[in-house]
């Protein structure tokens, strides 16, 4: 079931529709659509969305491009086969032929005989009567076919390999639209080959050097030949998809290309090659081509956007932004390149998955809005999280007050739920999305810092090389949120499910908790009191620890304007520490206040509101309790404060959230 992600969908439906509304221009080249998100962010279940939302309605193929041969990996061909025969499924009111890419495929199919190239130049020409031929011209797509039904789903739901009848109706399309006639007609390549021709880098007008010259490139192992080569086969592609659709009058939506795993060497050269091409196009002296009707919409864990910022020119604008502050207007002025990041679920959007009678059937009890507050409090709407953890919970539904023991419940593959979840989350930060296990123990030390700049001193704990620190360090959708800095911070559900495995880390490992923290209370810099006081904390283990450090924050009460003293104080709370699970809870017991810390003192408030920090407290009892208990002690010290209305203002906001629990 896809919840949710309603204004991402808007969006595609603007990049998609020629129209696309009133503030974005009709038959301007849409921009490419990045969608960054984890591993287990519903990336891929946003594609097969679209591809179900627009199949049959528009020519749409999903592609799957960790399913190419290795040998192809970091060139566009096979991709290029995939979306050809993908937006060549029939859907009415749309024929598209794809006379140009079909003949750079014969071009490239085999080795040219010789390496002289008038010699080179005349088996090409042979080569290509050949397939004039419709019995050849058939077998050879229709072994394109069987190689690109691995890659493409085409329009058909949850098809992700090409049947063989249906491999063969497919060839059989691709090619009566070549011939336009009968079937004993022979084809001509006129068009295709004056388009060659008139494209030719050597300036002849010649198309049988030009595809020598195709043929030549595609052997070659040169970064900036095979680049050559890709942007050749690109322009093609757009330019087949401009003459077929000239045709449809009043067409109402641009083709759509859906890639998957855009991260993967041979997407991200398709993604770099069409801004290339579109580029060229856009600033050719006298250039008359058309703006090209497709629409590419991509998803991917961050890398993608970062290489194809990097790599184009300082024309190509780029714009990022999170869902909720997108607009008409942004869109627009978004350039060539449109980085969003994939939402997270909302509240509503786990209540409306909790409630699917389809999905779950829960007992009457605690009801499915207490479930879905809990689930949504500890996952933060990750997506995958989310319905892992309702599958548990609609299981055993006695561990909607455990949801630690719901995380250490075995989830997919034999893995308990927790770790499982942070496999995939660091898996899909490689472009081959596999798992390097060093790297998520790599993580787990980092997520000590509070942001990117506080985990980069830790790197001297890591054991890597500076790749995999890179890959950890510099990646967008990993550090996405606001630290207490400039620099972000981890996912906060990311950080909780690391701070639960570095908690685990036995005293003798060498980036322990106690090491971590330690390394990270040394390089606080003098003027950073918040710093400091947070790593205090992580590293108090007694009562005694936490009442030197409630001290220093009383003292600091009676100095600081209230609203600076709560800010801070909510920065040194935090970091939930697993290792303290509990602690929070008997403050509720009935001798709390004769061997715990003071009612309506600073140090319970620490306490208090240190373990509401933990996510996975979901005791309804124990949470109605904490709060009623933060908004007493908030009240208690209004009277020491420099602006006691802060305070009260403070204790009223615990009061609310309190009131559906009592």
């Amino acid at each position: 079931m896809f919840v949710g992600r309603s204004n991402l969908l808007a969006l595609t439906e603007q990049l998609i529709e020629v129209s696309g509304g009133t503030q974005v221009a009709p038959w301007e080249t849409r921009p490419v659509l990045v969608v960054e998100g984890l591993g287990g962010s519903g990336r891929s279940a946003l594609l097969r969305q679209i591809r179900e939302q627009w199949a049959g309605r528009t020519p749409t193929v999903l592609v799957f491009p960790l399913a190419l041969p290795s040998e192809h990996e970091s060139t566009v061909r096979p991709v290029l086969a995939a979306v050809m025969l993908g937006l060549s499924a029939e859907v009415p009111g749309f024929k598209v032929a794809f006379p140009r890419v079909v003949l750079a495929q014969i071009a490239m199919a085999e080795p040219a005989v010789d390496d002289d190239p008038a010699l080179a130049v005349d088996e090409m020409t042979r080569r290509v009567r050949g397939y004039r031929e419709p019995i050849a011209l058939l077998q050879f797509v229709g072994d394109l076919v069987r190689t690109a039904g691995r890659l493409g789903a085409g329009r058909l739901p949850g098809v992700e390999a090409i049947a063989p009848d249906l491999a063969d109706n497919l060839a059989k399309t691709v090619v009566a639209r070549l011939r336009g006639s009968g079937w004993l007609t022979k084809l001509s390549w006129r068009d295709a080959l004056d388009w060659f021709g008139s494209n030719s880098q050597m300036g002849n007008n010649d198309p049988m050097r030009a595809l020598a010259l195709l043929n030549r490139k595609a052997r070659s192992i040169k970064p900036a030949v095979r680049e050559e080569l890709d942007d050749q086969l690109v322009g093609a592609l757009l330019a087949d998809l401009r003459h077929s659709l000239a045709r449809a009058t009043g067409r109402p939506t641009n083709v759509v290309v859906l890639l998957d795993d855009c991260d993967a060497p041979s997407a991200s050269a398709f993604a770099a090659s069409l801004l290339r091409v579109r580029r060229t196009t856009a600033t050719a002296p006298g250039g008359t081509a058309p703006p090209d009707p497709l629409t590419l919409i991509t998803v991917s864990g961050g890398a993608l956007g970062q290489h194809l910022a990097a790599s184009q020119s300082t024309s190509v604008r780029e714009h990022e932004s999170r869902l909720s502050e997108l607009n008409r207007v942004q869109l627009r002025q978004s350039g060539p390149l449109l980085r969003v990041s994939s939402a997270d679920l909302l509240p509503q959007d786990v209540l409306q998955l909790t409630r699917d009678p389809e999905l779950f059937d829960w007992p009457l009890e605690p009801g499915t809005g207490v479930i879905s507050d809990a689930v949504h409090r500890l996952t933060d709407g990750h997506p995958e999280a989310t319905m892992l953890v309702l599958r548990k919970l609609a299981q055993e539904p006695q561990l909607i007050d455990d949801l630690g023991a719901a995380l250490r419940r075995d989830g997919p593959a034999g893995l308990p739920v927790e770790e499982y979840l942070l496999h995939r989350i660091v898996t899909a930060l490689s472009p081959h999305r596999r798992l390097n296990p060093a790297l998520v123990g790599m993580l787990v030390t980092l997520s000590a810092g509070r942001d990117r700049l506080e985990a980069q001193s830790l790197s001297s704990l890591l054991k890597s090389g500076r790749g995999d620190r890179g890959m950890l360090l510099d990646s967008p959708t990993l550090w996405s949120h606001p630290g207490p800095g400039s620099e972000p911070s981890l996912h906060p559900f990311v950080r909780y499910l690391c701070l639960r495995a570095l908690a685990s880390r036995g005293k003798n490992h060498p980036a322990g908790w106690d090491k971590v923290f330690t390394m990270l209370r040394a390089a606080v810099a003098p003027d950073d009191l918040a710093g400091r006081l947070h790593h205090d904390l992580a590293l108090a283990e007694t009562g005694a620890q936490t009442q030197a450090l409630a001290g220093e924050l009383a003292g600091l009460l009676l100095r600081m304007p209230a609203e600076d003293w709560l800010s801070l104080l909510d920065q040194v709370v935090a970091t939930p520490n697993p290792r303290r699970t509990g602690r929070a809870a008997n403050l509720l017991d009935e001798d709390a206040t004769e061997h715990g810390p003071r009612p309506g003192s600073v140090a319970r408030l620490l306490e208090v509101l240190h373990g509401l920090s933990d996510r996975c407290l979901s005791d309804q009892t124990i949470l109605c309790g904490l709060y009623l208990l933060a908004e007493h002690d908030c009240e208690q010290l209004a009277d020491s404060a420099r602006n006691s209305v802060v305070l009260i203002r403070r204790a009223t906001r615990y009061r609310r959230l309190a009131a559906p629990l009592l």
